[in-house]
């Protein structure tokens, strides 16, 4: 999903096929191992009580959770995943692009999430600022909860992650509090990864997305 590019001055990384990953039923050749078809997961639901959104891995919540600069009115927002099942072996799946839906209006515009600090003009040819991860997934939470989740997650870390590496994507909740994020599994695992805004044409936020690189060098075959 990430664009190469090249000119005189740094261009920094772009999502490409942001829009087709989540939808379902398409057929992608990858350099390696093979052919992919995309499958659509509604992962759940994030409250945003703040409005500020958190991107990273839910293992390093208690120590990192910066929200970024670009915010949202408070609200209950679905997470949608995109999946890819490879055509040669169809119990191997990954997950391609998670995204939590702000608005359904057509994105017109991709820019780069940042947390403050970051300067998209700092940034050389196909860099990006993202999240870095260890724990095999990423997630959506708001920022006033999402110290408290991390603290929740090291409790009970044995058992959390069970229904998100089962699913590929799930929430995640805390039974005493109610705080609550829903996670999703990491595409080819550790790493760092973008989360990229796509914005409609009056330039209100659509979505955010997160690109775990699993498509990256792939190429859209066909829709059903």
């Amino acid at each position: 999903m990430i664009e190469n590019t090249t000119a005189t001055r740094p261009r920094p990384a772009l999502p490409r096929f942001a829009d087709l990953v989540f939808r379902p039923g398409v057929r992608w050749t990858m350099p390696k191992p093979g052919a992919v078809v995309t499958e659509f997961v509604e992962a759940g639901s994030v409250r945003l009580s703040s409005g500020r959104v958190v991107a990273a891995d839910p293992g390093h919540l208690d120590l990192d959770a910066e929200p970024f600069t670009v915010g949202v009115a408070p609200g209950e927002y679905p997470v949608e995943v995109a999946v890819v099942r490879f055509a040669d072996s169809p119990d191997h799946v990954r997950v391609a692009a998670a995204r939590l839906v702000v608005s359904r209006e057509p994105v017109v515009s991709w820019e780069l999430a940042v947390v403050a600090g970051q300067d998209v003009a700092e940034l050389g040819d196909n860099e990006f600022y993202g999240f870095g991860v260890d724990t095999g997934t990423g997630c959506f939470v708001d920022a006033d909860v999402a110290h408290a989740m991390g603290e929740w997650l090291d409790d009970n870390h044995d058992t959390a992650y069970d229904d998100v590496f089962d699913a590929q994507a799930a929430p995640m909740r805390d039974p005493e509090t109610g705080n609550a994020l829903v996670a999703f599994v990491s595409g080819w695992g550790d790493g760092s990864y973008p989360t990229w805004i796509g914005r409609t044409g009056a330039g209100d936020v659509a979505c955010y997305a997160v690109d775990t690189f699993v498509l990256h060098g792939a190429t859209p075959e066909h829709t059903k």
